[in-house]
């Protein structure tokens, strides 16, 4: 099968992971795969595995950048003909659908992994001939707002952790997050519940990993976040890891902690740290209650800070419910969020609109 995925940049987060892991999938599997983006640092191991990458200027938004980038994509389907068209973003799902019209025999596919502004701009995503979401959550979205209909399958990203080694500080318990500083993540809740806890004199520390492009805004709030944990008095319990590999974040982590205040369409940092077999403390929101087992594989709570205190509590004063908790979750995401599984599910989909046999 030829595919292509659509995405505007491959530099980091969830979504180029996602594709990264689905071209490597779909290439081991004897599938030609094409990366249509503006560029991006995950593309040359990529092209190591024999994907092909099509430049083309998604992360450009205006009128006529997004007419140019729909010629691109139609060149690239005349030449191609790709099977598959499967656009994982809002500005690559317009230039992909205006582009394939036309070529009966190319199917527009898109991804729905987010609970998106219900604005005309976003209901291109409701528009492909399947829509994949992530969660049931971002699912019941893509019907009741952007028209999905019976089109949607869900199926959930999976993750690969590669080994970690985990020595555990008999002295402290390190809690830990991981993400980009952007608006909802719950970095600065985080300052709070932490400093709670070390107010309270509870033996904690905490490993703070933050994704970061090295762009002027990003350092200008990497600078500000610092400052806040100085100002708190916390600088001498905290360690901050930037672009960490996830091994490195997770081997320096004992309970993950996730107190975001904006609904996520699936949560792939708290995936990754149940499949390493660390308990987690999220807030009960979005698709979080798809992917944590509550009092299982970690708790959901209240976003308010207290609430998160008293989960914390239970895990770092009870090594033998953290050691529990932490083996239900390794086995948990290795029994149902892997890549093998997302690969097989996305192909389904595709064999699905395509009409194949197998």
């Amino acid at each position: 099968m030829r595919i292509a995925l659509l995405v505007p940049e491959m530099e980091m987060g969830g979504v180029e992971q996602g594709t990264a892991d689905l071209a490597i999938g779909f290439r081991r599997r004897g599938h030609s795969v094409w990366i249509l983006c503006a560029g991006g640092r995950m593309l040359p191991p990529l092209q190591g595995e024999g994907v092909r990458w099509v430049p083309v200027p998604f992360h450009l938004k205006s009128p006529f950048a997004i007419a140019y980038s729909t010629m691109k994509v139609r060149l690239f389907c005349a030449r191609v003909r790709p099977h598959i068209l499967h656009a994982r973003s809002r500005v690559p799902a317009w230039a992909a659908y205006l582009a394939s019209r036309g070529f009966p025999d190319i199917h527009f596919i898109t991804g729905f992994h987010s609970f998106y502004n219900r604005h005309w701009p976003s209901r291109i995503l409701g528009k492909g001939e399947r829509v994949i979401a992530i969660s049931n959550a971002v699912a019941r979205e893509a019907v009741a707002h952007f028209g999905a209909g019976r089109r949607v399958r869900v199926v959930y990203n999976g993750v690969f952790i590669g080994k970690i080694q985990r020595v555990p500080d008999e002295r402290q318990v390190r809690l830990g997050v991981l993400g980009r500083l952007t608006e909802g993540k719950g970095f600065d809740k985080f300052l709070a519940i932490f400093g709670s806890l070390c107010a309270q004199g509870v033996p904690v520390r905490a490993t703070i990993g933050i994704g970061t492009s090295g762009s002027v805004g990003e350092r200008s709030k990497l600078d500000r976040y610092a400052q806040a944990i100085r100002a708190a008095g916390l600088a001498d319990r905290v360690t901050l890891l930037l672009n960490p590999s996830r091994e490195s974040f997770f081997s320096q982590v004992d309970v993950y902690v996730a107190p975001v205040t904006v609904p996520e369409g699936f949560g792939r940092t708290i995936v990754e740290a149940q499949r390493c077999g660390i308990p987690v403390v999220a807030t009960d929101i979005g698709a979080f209650p798809e992917i944590v087992r509550n009092n299982e594989t970690g708790f959901l709570v209240k976003p308010a800070v207290a609430d998160f205190v008293c989960a914390l509590l239970k895990l770092v004063n009870d090594p033998s419910v953290r050691s529990a908790m932490g083996e239900q979750a390794r086995a948990w995401i290795s029994a149902r969020f892997t890549v093998d599984r997302m690969v097989e599910e996305t192909l389904a989909v595709y064999r699905e609109v395509a009409g194949e046999a197998r």
